[in-house]
Order: structure tokens, then sequence, then C-alpha cells
């Protein structure tokens, strides 16, 4: 079974369609097979989360590919 990373309460993503992430000020950038998605504090536009929540995604991913 996938892993999944849960960005949101109900927003999980495939760890496995990760391609690369990087971090940039206060947001994740993702790119998966399909699409960039940027994931920060203040994104309208893409996925808002919280410091924490932000913390916890970079946390997941990092343990995910180290």
């Amino acid at each position: 079974m996938a892993r999944k990373l849960q960005l949101l309460p109900n927003l999980f993503l495939n760890m496995d369609n990760i391609v690369s992430w990087q971090l940039e000020d206060d947001a994740i950038i993702i790119d998966t097979v399909a699409k960039t998605i940027r994931v920060g504090i203040g994104y309208a536009d893409d996925i808002q989360v919280t410091s924490n929540d932000l913390q916890r995604v970079i946390n997941s991913i990092g343990t995910y590919f180290d």
C-alpha cells in the first residue's frame, strides 16, 4: 500500500507520486507526476496551512526521502 502524505485533514497525496520538492520562504514546492503544488502559509491559490502543519509536512517528506 502506498504511503500517503496528509496535507489537510481531508487531503492526502500519494508519496510515490512526488518527483521532487524544495523549500521556498514559507512554502514547500512539491512537484508530482501530474502537477506542482505549493503548500505554505498565506497561499490562497494552492494549499494554505498553519506553521505547525507546514513543519509536519516538511518532516513527513524528509523522513520519506531520507
